[in-house]
C-alpha cells in the first residue's frame, strides 16, 4: 500500500484491492500494450504475409487495426492511472476501474462489429468463444467490484 498522510486506515479485507493494485492492472497493462503491437503489425491474422493478404483483400481493415491498436495503448495509460488512483484511495479509483472493465468488454465488440461489416460477415460469424467469454467476465467484474468498492467506499475519499 502506498502511504501518505491522507490514506484512510483500512479495517475491511483488501486482498483483492491489493491484488488490482499490485498484480491485475499492471497485467492488463502489459496484455493491452502485446494487444497493441499484434494490431500494429497484423500478427492476429498469422505472419506477415497473411497480414498483407487480408488487408489487400479488406479494404479499410488495417485503418481498423491501427485504430484499435492505438485504442490498446489508450487502455493500457487508462489500466496504470486507475491502478494509481486505487493505491492512492482517491475517490475516482472505483468509478475509473468501472470504466475500464466497460471499455475491456465494449473494446472487442465494436472492433468485431466494424471488422464484420467490413469483410461481409455477421458478427455471430466472427465471434469466438474467447471473446464471448471475455466480454461477460467484464460485465460479470463490474458488478462484483461495484459490490466490493460500495462496501469500501468510505475508505476512498482522497
Amino acid at each position: 500500500m502506498e502511504y501518505n498522510s491522507n490514506t484512510p486506515v483500512v479495517d475491511m479485507p483488501m486482498k483483492w484491492h491489493k491484488f488490482l493494485i499490485y498484480f491485475s492492472l499492471w497485467a492488463s497493462m502489459v496484455m493491452n500494450v502485446l494487444n497493441a503491437f499484434m494490431m500494429f503489425n497484423g500478427s492476429q491474422y498469422g505472419g506477415e504475409s497473411e497480414a498483407r493478404m487480408v488487408y489487400n483483400y479488406f479494404d479499410g481493415l488495417k485503418g481498423l487495426d491501427i485504430f484499435m491498436g492505438v485504442a490498446f495503448i489508450v487502455m493500457a495509460v487508462f489500466a496504470i492511472v486507475t491502478r494509481f488512483s486505487l493505491a492512492k484511495y482517491q475517490a475516482k479509483g472505483p468509478k475509473l476501474l468501472m470504466a475500464a472493465y466497460a471499455l475491456n468488454a465494449a473494446l472487442p465488440l465494436i472492433y468485431l462489429l466494424l471488422a464484420s461489416s467490413m469483410i461481409g460477415m455477421e458478427l455471430g460469424q466472427v465471434m469466438d468463444s474467447s471473446t464471448i467469454s471475455s466480454i461477460v467476465t467484464s460485465v460479470v467484474m463490474i458488478f462484483a467490484n461495484r459490490t466490493y468498492y460500495n462496501n469500501r467506499a468510505h475508505l476512498f475519499v482522497n
